[in-house]
Protein backbone atom coordinates (compact mmCIF):
# COMPACT_ATOMS: atom_id res chain seq x y z
CA UNK A 1 0.00 0.00 0.00
CA UNK A 2 3.03 2.25 -0.43
CA UNK A 3 1.39 4.25 -3.22
CA UNK A 4 -1.36 5.42 -0.89
CA UNK A 5 0.69 7.23 1.72
CA UNK A 6 -1.56 8.05 4.62
CA UNK A 7 0.65 10.31 6.69
CA UNK A 8 -1.32 10.47 9.89
CA UNK A 9 1.49 10.23 12.41
CA UNK A 10 3.95 12.60 10.82
CA UNK A 11 4.69 14.81 13.78
CA UNK A 12 3.11 15.52 17.10
CA UNK A 13 5.15 17.84 19.29
CA UNK A 14 4.90 17.30 23.02
CA UNK A 15 3.84 20.77 23.97
CA UNK A 16 0.18 19.88 24.42
CA UNK A 17 -1.20 20.49 27.90
CA UNK A 18 -3.67 18.11 29.52
CA UNK A 19 -6.85 19.33 31.06
CA UNK A 20 -10.51 19.99 30.49
CA UNK A 21 -11.37 21.12 26.96
CA UNK A 22 -14.40 22.94 25.59
CA UNK A 23 -15.59 24.15 22.22
CA UNK A 24 -15.10 27.78 21.29
CA UNK A 25 -15.07 30.08 18.29
CA UNK A 26 -12.55 29.21 15.62
CA UNK A 27 -8.99 30.24 16.45
CA UNK A 28 -7.94 33.19 14.20
CA UNK A 29 -4.62 31.49 13.48
CA UNK A 30 -6.41 28.30 12.39
CA UNK A 31 -8.77 30.30 10.16
CA UNK A 32 -5.79 31.97 8.49
CA UNK A 33 -3.95 28.64 8.12
CA UNK A 34 -7.01 27.13 6.44
CA UNK A 35 -7.10 30.01 3.96
CA UNK A 36 -3.38 29.67 3.25
CA UNK A 37 -3.73 25.91 2.75
CA UNK A 38 -6.45 26.48 0.16
CA UNK A 39 -4.09 28.87 -1.64
CA UNK A 40 -1.14 26.45 -1.18
CA UNK A 41 0.92 29.15 0.54
CA UNK A 42 2.93 26.77 2.72
CA UNK A 43 5.79 29.19 3.42
CA UNK A 44 3.38 31.65 5.00
CA UNK A 45 2.01 28.89 7.22
CA UNK A 46 5.56 28.06 8.30
CA UNK A 47 6.04 31.66 9.43
CA UNK A 48 3.33 31.06 12.04
CA UNK A 49 5.39 28.32 13.74
CA UNK A 50 6.92 29.12 17.08
CA UNK A 51 10.68 29.53 17.16
CA UNK A 52 11.21 26.14 18.77
CA UNK A 53 9.19 24.38 16.05
CA UNK A 54 11.04 26.24 13.28
CA UNK A 55 14.34 24.94 14.62
CA UNK A 56 13.05 21.37 14.58
CA UNK A 57 11.02 21.55 11.37
CA UNK A 58 12.50 23.76 8.69
CA UNK A 59 10.66 25.51 5.90
CA UNK A 60 12.20 23.03 3.44
CA UNK A 61 10.94 20.04 5.43
CA UNK A 62 7.48 21.56 5.69
CA UNK A 63 7.26 22.02 1.92
CA UNK A 64 8.56 18.47 1.38
CA UNK A 65 5.81 17.24 3.70
CA UNK A 66 3.12 18.65 1.44
CA UNK A 67 4.90 17.42 -1.69
CA UNK A 68 4.91 13.88 -0.23
CA UNK A 69 1.27 14.11 0.81
CA UNK A 70 0.18 15.16 -2.66
CA UNK A 71 2.48 12.65 -4.36
CA UNK A 72 0.80 9.83 -2.46
CA UNK A 73 -2.76 11.11 -2.20
CA UNK A 74 -3.35 13.58 -5.02
CA UNK A 75 -3.55 17.36 -4.94
CA UNK A 76 -5.53 19.35 -2.36
CA UNK A 77 -9.14 19.61 -3.49
CA UNK A 78 -10.72 21.57 -0.66
CA UNK A 79 -10.10 22.89 2.86
CA UNK A 80 -12.89 23.03 5.41
CA UNK A 81 -13.59 25.32 8.34
CA UNK A 82 -11.57 24.73 11.52
CA UNK A 83 -13.19 23.29 14.64
CA UNK A 84 -11.59 24.58 17.81
CA UNK A 85 -11.30 23.50 21.44
CA UNK A 86 -9.27 25.02 24.26
CA UNK A 87 -7.08 23.27 26.81
CA UNK A 88 -5.99 25.71 29.50
CA UNK A 89 -3.82 28.31 27.71
CA UNK A 90 -3.56 26.39 24.45
CA UNK A 91 -5.96 26.10 21.52
CA UNK A 92 -6.34 22.97 19.39
CA UNK A 93 -7.95 23.29 15.96
CA UNK A 94 -8.84 20.63 13.40
CA UNK A 95 -8.82 21.73 9.77
CA UNK A 96 -10.39 19.25 7.27
CA UNK A 97 -8.20 18.87 4.18
CA UNK A 98 -9.48 16.84 1.22
CA UNK A 99 -7.02 15.42 -1.29
CA UNK A 100 -8.01 13.52 -4.42
CA UNK A 101 -7.71 10.13 -2.71
CA UNK A 102 -8.06 10.85 0.99
CA UNK A 103 -9.38 13.35 3.52
CA UNK A 104 -7.63 14.19 6.80
CA UNK A 105 -7.73 16.66 9.64
CA UNK A 106 -4.67 18.85 10.04
CA UNK A 107 -4.67 19.41 13.80
CA UNK A 108 -2.69 22.41 14.99
CA UNK A 109 -2.02 23.65 18.52
CA UNK A 110 -1.39 27.33 19.17
CA UNK A 111 -0.16 29.14 22.27
CA UNK A 112 -1.41 32.34 23.84
CA UNK A 113 0.51 34.35 21.24
CA UNK A 114 -1.21 32.58 18.36
CA UNK A 115 1.96 30.73 17.35
CA UNK A 116 1.79 27.12 16.19
CA UNK A 117 3.51 24.91 18.76
CA UNK A 118 2.42 21.52 17.40
CA UNK A 119 0.66 19.83 14.52
CA UNK A 120 -0.27 16.38 13.31
CA UNK A 121 -2.57 14.67 10.82
CA UNK A 122 -5.59 12.73 12.01
CA UNK A 123 -8.53 10.93 10.50
CA UNK A 124 -11.69 12.99 10.14
CA UNK A 125 -14.23 12.90 12.96
CA UNK A 126 -17.34 10.72 12.70
CA UNK A 127 -20.56 12.55 11.86
CA UNK A 128 -24.06 11.14 12.29
CA UNK A 129 -25.66 10.29 8.93
CA UNK A 130 -28.25 12.78 7.75
CA UNK A 131 -30.94 10.12 7.88
CA UNK A 132 -30.29 9.53 11.60
CA UNK A 133 -29.97 13.15 12.77
CA UNK A 134 -32.52 14.33 15.34
CA UNK A 135 -33.89 10.80 15.65
CA UNK A 136 -34.50 9.16 19.02
CA UNK A 137 -33.23 5.66 19.78
CA UNK A 138 -33.38 3.56 22.88
CA UNK A 139 -29.88 2.66 24.09
CA UNK A 140 -28.64 0.48 26.89
CA UNK A 141 -25.12 -0.57 27.79
CA UNK A 142 -24.49 -4.30 28.17
CA UNK A 143 -21.64 -6.75 28.68
CA UNK A 144 -21.03 -9.86 26.60
CA UNK A 145 -19.44 -12.54 28.79
CA UNK A 146 -17.65 -15.63 27.48
CA UNK A 147 -15.79 -17.64 30.11
CA UNK A 148 -13.51 -15.05 31.79
CA UNK A 149 -13.75 -12.53 28.94
CA UNK A 150 -16.04 -9.50 29.27
CA UNK A 151 -16.71 -7.25 26.30
CA UNK A 152 -18.55 -3.96 26.67
CA UNK A 153 -21.38 -3.41 24.23
CA UNK A 154 -24.66 -1.69 23.53
CA UNK A 155 -28.19 -2.57 22.52
CA UNK A 156 -29.97 -0.03 20.29
CA UNK A 157 -33.76 -0.19 20.21
CA UNK A 158 -36.44 1.22 17.92
CA UNK A 159 -39.10 3.48 19.38
CA UNK A 160 -41.58 0.60 19.37
CA UNK A 161 -39.40 -2.22 20.68
CA UNK A 162 -42.03 -4.60 22.00
CA UNK A 163 -41.47 -8.07 20.53
CA UNK A 164 -39.07 -6.70 17.91
CA UNK A 165 -36.48 -8.72 15.99
CA UNK A 166 -32.83 -8.33 16.93
CA UNK A 167 -29.62 -8.41 14.91
CA UNK A 168 -26.24 -9.41 16.37
CA UNK A 169 -23.47 -7.52 14.55
CA UNK A 170 -20.24 -9.53 14.16
CA UNK A 171 -16.97 -7.75 13.34
CA UNK A 172 -14.54 -8.06 10.50
CA UNK A 173 -10.86 -8.86 10.95
CA UNK A 174 -8.55 -7.04 13.34
CA UNK A 175 -9.21 -5.57 16.79
CA UNK A 176 -12.40 -3.56 16.30
CA UNK A 177 -14.58 -1.58 18.67
CA UNK A 178 -18.34 -2.06 18.78
CA UNK A 179 -18.85 0.66 16.16
CA UNK A 180 -16.56 -0.85 13.53
CA UNK A 181 -14.56 2.39 13.56
CA UNK A 182 -12.39 2.74 10.48
CA UNK A 183 -11.04 6.18 9.72
CA UNK A 184 -13.89 8.67 10.24
CA UNK A 185 -16.59 6.07 9.66
CA UNK A 186 -18.49 3.67 11.92
CA UNK A 187 -20.33 1.10 9.83
CA UNK A 188 -21.74 -0.90 12.75
CA UNK A 189 -23.07 2.20 14.49
CA UNK A 190 -24.69 3.30 11.22
CA UNK A 191 -26.27 -0.14 10.91
CA UNK A 192 -27.58 0.04 14.48
CA UNK A 193 -29.15 3.46 13.92
CA UNK A 194 -30.58 2.57 10.51
CA UNK A 195 -32.12 -0.72 11.60
CA UNK A 196 -33.64 0.94 14.68
CA UNK A 197 -35.41 3.39 12.38
CA UNK A 198 -36.90 0.35 10.65
CA UNK A 199 -38.15 -1.29 13.84
CA UNK A 200 -35.21 -3.66 14.45
CA UNK A 201 -33.00 -3.87 17.55
CA UNK A 202 -29.26 -4.53 17.37
CA UNK A 203 -26.58 -5.77 19.75
CA UNK A 204 -22.99 -4.85 19.09
CA UNK A 205 -19.92 -5.11 21.32
CA UNK A 206 -16.19 -4.55 21.40
CA UNK A 207 -14.32 -7.42 19.81
CA UNK A 208 -12.37 -9.70 22.14
CA UNK A 209 -9.08 -8.84 20.40
CA UNK A 210 -9.87 -5.15 20.93
CA UNK A 211 -10.33 -5.58 24.69
CA UNK A 212 -7.80 -8.34 25.42
CA UNK A 213 -5.22 -7.93 22.66
CA UNK A 214 -2.10 -8.40 24.80
CA UNK A 215 -3.54 -11.36 26.68
CA UNK A 216 -4.64 -13.16 23.51
CA UNK A 217 -1.25 -12.65 21.86
CA UNK A 218 0.17 -15.32 24.19
CA UNK A 219 -2.27 -18.07 23.06
CA UNK A 220 -0.56 -20.66 20.84
CA UNK A 221 -3.69 -22.33 19.46
CA UNK A 222 -5.76 -19.21 18.81
CA UNK A 223 -8.64 -19.87 16.39
CA UNK A 224 -11.65 -18.16 14.85
CA UNK A 225 -13.69 -19.47 17.79
CA UNK A 226 -11.53 -17.46 20.19
CA UNK A 227 -11.57 -14.38 17.98
CA UNK A 228 -15.20 -14.22 16.90
CA UNK A 229 -17.49 -17.24 17.07
CA UNK A 230 -17.72 -17.89 20.83
CA UNK A 231 -18.51 -14.26 21.69
CA UNK A 232 -21.16 -14.06 18.98
CA UNK A 233 -22.82 -17.14 20.48
CA UNK A 234 -22.73 -15.42 23.89
CA UNK A 235 -24.38 -12.37 22.30
CA UNK A 236 -27.14 -14.54 20.83
CA UNK A 237 -27.77 -16.10 24.23
CA UNK A 238 -27.87 -12.60 25.76
CA UNK A 239 -31.07 -11.89 23.82
CA UNK A 240 -33.12 -14.06 26.20
CA UNK A 241 -32.40 -11.58 29.02
CA UNK A 242 -34.55 -8.92 27.32
CA UNK A 243 -38.25 -9.74 27.60
CA UNK A 244 -39.16 -7.22 24.91
CA UNK A 245 -37.04 -8.86 22.17
CA UNK A 246 -38.47 -11.58 19.94
CA UNK A 247 -36.32 -14.67 20.56
CA UNK A 248 -37.86 -16.26 17.48
CA UNK A 249 -36.38 -13.58 15.27
CA UNK A 250 -32.65 -13.48 16.04
CA UNK A 251 -30.37 -12.65 13.12
CA UNK A 252 -26.57 -12.62 12.86
CA UNK A 253 -25.09 -9.97 10.57
CA UNK A 254 -21.43 -10.70 9.91
CA UNK A 255 -19.21 -8.22 8.10
CA UNK A 256 -16.07 -9.33 6.23
CA UNK A 257 -14.42 -11.92 8.53
CA UNK A 258 -17.68 -11.86 10.50
CA UNK A 259 -19.47 -12.81 7.29
CA UNK A 260 -17.23 -15.87 6.99
CA UNK A 261 -18.06 -16.65 10.64
CA UNK A 262 -21.85 -16.13 10.43
CA UNK A 263 -22.75 -19.55 8.95
CA UNK A 264 -20.55 -21.25 11.56
CA UNK A 265 -22.22 -19.27 14.35
CA UNK A 266 -25.62 -20.39 13.06
CA UNK A 267 -24.42 -24.00 12.96
CA UNK A 268 -23.31 -23.78 16.59
CA UNK A 269 -26.27 -21.78 17.84
CA UNK A 270 -29.73 -23.04 16.89
CA UNK A 271 -31.45 -19.92 18.26
CA UNK A 272 -30.32 -18.06 15.12
CA UNK A 273 -33.17 -17.65 12.62
CA UNK A 274 -31.24 -16.00 9.80
CA UNK A 275 -27.81 -14.73 8.78
CA UNK A 276 -26.55 -11.84 6.71
CA UNK A 277 -23.24 -12.41 4.93
CA UNK A 278 -22.09 -8.80 4.37
CA UNK A 279 -18.97 -8.28 2.21
CA UNK A 280 -17.87 -11.85 2.86
CA UNK A 281 -15.95 -14.56 1.08
CA UNK A 282 -16.44 -18.33 1.09
CA UNK A 283 -12.62 -18.64 1.29
CA UNK A 284 -10.40 -18.15 4.38
CA UNK A 285 -9.21 -14.56 4.20
CA UNK A 286 -5.49 -15.46 4.02
CA UNK A 287 -6.20 -16.88 0.56
CA UNK A 288 -7.45 -13.48 -0.62
CA UNK A 289 -4.55 -11.39 0.74
CA UNK A 290 -2.22 -11.96 -2.27
CA UNK A 291 -5.01 -10.81 -4.58
CA UNK A 292 -5.46 -7.65 -2.49
CA UNK A 293 -1.72 -7.00 -2.70
CA UNK A 294 -1.79 -7.43 -6.45
CA UNK A 295 -4.69 -4.99 -6.82
CA UNK A 296 -3.00 -2.37 -4.63
CA UNK A 297 0.33 -2.68 -6.38
CA UNK A 298 -1.31 -2.18 -9.78
CA UNK A 299 -3.81 0.52 -8.83
CA UNK A 300 -1.56 3.26 -10.26
CA UNK A 301 -0.22 1.10 -13.11
CA UNK A 302 3.30 1.24 -11.65
CA UNK A 303 4.41 -1.77 -9.63
CA UNK A 304 7.48 -0.96 -7.55
CA UNK A 305 10.18 -3.48 -6.65
CA UNK A 306 9.07 -3.40 -3.01
CA UNK A 307 5.44 -4.06 -3.96
CA UNK A 308 6.41 -6.97 -6.19
CA UNK A 309 8.49 -8.49 -3.39
CA UNK A 310 5.57 -8.25 -0.95
CA UNK A 311 3.21 -9.78 -3.48
CA UNK A 312 5.60 -12.65 -4.26
CA UNK A 313 6.12 -13.28 -0.56
CA UNK A 314 2.35 -13.30 0.13
CA UNK A 315 1.79 -15.84 -2.66
CA UNK A 316 4.46 -18.12 -1.22
CA UNK A 317 3.01 -17.77 2.29
CA UNK A 318 -0.42 -18.77 1.01
CA UNK A 319 1.14 -21.88 -0.52
CA UNK A 320 2.97 -22.60 2.74
CA UNK A 321 -0.26 -22.35 4.79
CA UNK A 322 -2.07 -24.59 2.30
CA UNK A 323 0.69 -27.20 2.56
CA UNK A 324 1.86 -26.71 -1.02
CA UNK A 325 5.53 -26.53 -2.11
CA UNK A 326 6.76 -23.04 -1.15
CA UNK A 327 9.96 -21.04 -0.98
CA UNK A 328 9.13 -19.89 2.58
CA UNK A 329 8.78 -21.76 5.86
CA UNK A 330 7.16 -19.06 7.96
CA UNK A 331 4.93 -15.99 7.92
CA UNK A 332 5.70 -12.31 7.47
CA UNK A 333 2.98 -10.80 5.28
CA UNK A 334 0.19 -12.95 6.78
CA UNK A 335 1.15 -12.15 10.35
CA UNK A 336 3.85 -14.01 12.25
CA UNK A 337 4.43 -17.72 12.84
CA UNK A 338 1.95 -17.68 15.74
CA UNK A 339 -0.76 -17.26 13.08
CA UNK A 340 0.03 -20.50 11.22
CA UNK A 341 -2.30 -22.58 13.38
CA UNK A 342 -5.03 -19.91 13.12
CA UNK A 343 -4.92 -19.85 9.31
CA UNK A 344 -4.78 -23.61 8.92
CA UNK A 345 -7.66 -24.07 11.34
CA UNK A 346 -9.75 -21.61 9.31
CA UNK A 347 -9.13 -23.75 6.25
CA UNK A 348 -11.12 -26.56 7.89
CA UNK A 349 -14.39 -24.63 7.54
CA UNK A 350 -16.65 -25.10 4.53
CA UNK A 351 -18.91 -22.04 4.55
CA UNK A 352 -20.93 -23.11 1.52
CA UNK A 353 -21.68 -26.46 3.18
CA UNK A 354 -22.66 -24.69 6.43
CA UNK A 355 -25.18 -22.49 4.62
CA UNK A 356 -26.67 -25.51 2.87
CA UNK A 357 -26.81 -27.53 6.09
CA UNK A 358 -28.27 -24.74 8.26
CA UNK A 359 -31.32 -24.37 6.03
CA UNK A 360 -32.10 -20.97 7.54
CA UNK A 361 -32.85 -17.68 5.86
CA UNK A 362 -29.59 -16.26 4.43
CA UNK A 363 -28.83 -12.96 2.70
CA UNK A 364 -25.52 -12.65 0.83
CA UNK A 365 -24.85 -9.00 0.08
CA UNK A 366 -21.87 -6.89 -0.91
CA UNK A 367 -20.82 -3.86 -2.93
CA UNK A 368 -19.60 -4.00 -6.51
CA UNK A 369 -16.66 -1.65 -5.70
CA UNK A 370 -15.20 -3.93 -3.03
CA UNK A 371 -11.56 -4.57 -3.98
CA UNK A 372 -10.87 -6.43 -0.71
CA UNK A 373 -13.53 -9.07 -1.38
CA UNK A 374 -14.13 -8.75 -5.13
CA UNK A 375 -17.64 -9.64 -6.23
CA UNK A 376 -16.32 -11.04 -9.53
CA UNK A 377 -14.79 -13.96 -7.61
CA UNK A 378 -16.26 -14.16 -4.07
CA UNK A 379 -19.89 -13.14 -4.64
CA UNK A 380 -19.84 -15.23 -7.81
CA UNK A 381 -18.52 -18.25 -5.91
CA UNK A 382 -21.43 -18.02 -3.47
CA UNK A 383 -23.90 -17.64 -6.29
CA UNK A 384 -22.50 -20.48 -8.38
CA UNK A 385 -22.88 -22.92 -5.48
CA UNK A 386 -26.04 -21.59 -3.81
CA UNK A 387 -28.09 -19.97 -6.56
CA UNK A 388 -30.73 -22.73 -6.51
CA UNK A 389 -30.94 -22.83 -2.71
CA UNK A 390 -34.43 -21.68 -1.73
CA UNK A 391 -33.45 -19.96 1.54
CA UNK A 392 -30.58 -17.90 0.09
CA UNK A 393 -31.01 -14.38 -1.35
CA UNK A 394 -28.30 -12.47 -3.24
CA UNK A 395 -27.92 -8.70 -3.51
CA UNK A 396 -25.12 -6.69 -5.12
CA UNK A 397 -25.12 -3.01 -4.14
CA UNK A 398 -23.99 -0.73 -6.96
CA UNK A 399 -21.19 1.66 -6.04
CA UNK A 400 -20.57 0.33 -2.51
CA UNK A 401 -17.10 -0.53 -1.21
CA UNK A 402 -16.04 -3.00 1.51
CA UNK A 403 -17.40 -0.64 4.19
CA UNK A 404 -20.67 -0.37 2.21
CA UNK A 405 -20.08 3.31 1.51
CA UNK A 406 -20.94 4.33 -2.03
CA UNK A 407 -18.25 6.10 -4.05
CA UNK A 408 -17.33 6.46 -7.70
CA UNK A 409 -14.11 5.89 -9.60
CA UNK A 410 -11.42 3.29 -9.10
CA UNK A 411 -11.49 1.92 -5.53
CA UNK A 412 -8.50 2.84 -3.34
CA UNK A 413 -7.72 2.51 0.38
CA UNK A 414 -7.79 6.30 0.69
CA UNK A 415 -11.57 6.43 0.31
CA UNK A 416 -11.92 4.65 3.67
CA UNK A 417 -10.53 7.84 5.22
CA UNK A 418 -13.21 10.04 3.72
CA UNK A 419 -16.45 10.62 5.59
CA UNK A 420 -19.25 8.43 4.34
CA UNK A 421 -22.16 6.25 5.43
CA UNK A 422 -24.03 3.19 4.31
CA UNK A 423 -26.82 4.39 2.04
CA UNK A 424 -30.25 4.35 3.66
CA UNK A 425 -31.66 2.45 0.68
CA UNK A 426 -29.33 -0.40 1.67
CA UNK A 427 -30.62 -0.16 5.25
CA UNK A 428 -34.18 -0.50 3.91
CA UNK A 429 -33.14 -3.47 1.80
CA UNK A 430 -31.64 -5.20 4.86
CA UNK A 431 -34.62 -4.44 7.08
CA UNK A 432 -37.17 -5.57 4.47
CA UNK A 433 -35.34 -8.89 4.21
CA UNK A 434 -35.22 -9.27 8.02
CA UNK A 435 -38.92 -8.40 8.36
CA UNK A 436 -39.90 -10.64 5.46
CA UNK A 437 -41.40 -7.86 3.38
Amino acid sequence: MSKIKILITLLFFLFIAHGKSFAQKADPTAVEVAELLAERKFNKIHKKFSGKIKLFFSKKKFNELWENLEAGNGSIQSVGKPKTTRKEDQVISKIPVSFENIALNMAITTNEKGKIIGFTFQTLDYVTPDWAKNKVFGKERLTIVTDTFEMEGEIVLPNNFENCPVVIIVHGSGPSDMNGTFGPNKLYQDLAYGLALQGIATIRYNKRTYTYGKQLATIDSFTLYDETIDDAISAVQKVSEYFYLDTNRIFVLGHSLGAFSAPIIASECKEVDGIIVLAGSPRPYYQIIPEQYQYLSEVDSNVTEEEQERLDRAIEERKFIDGEPSSVDGLKEMGNDDMIYYHRHMKTFDIIDSIQSNKIKTLIIQGDRDYQVPHATEFKAFKDKLNNTDWVTFTLVEGANHQMVEWTGKPTPGEYYKQGHIDFNTIVLLSDWILGK
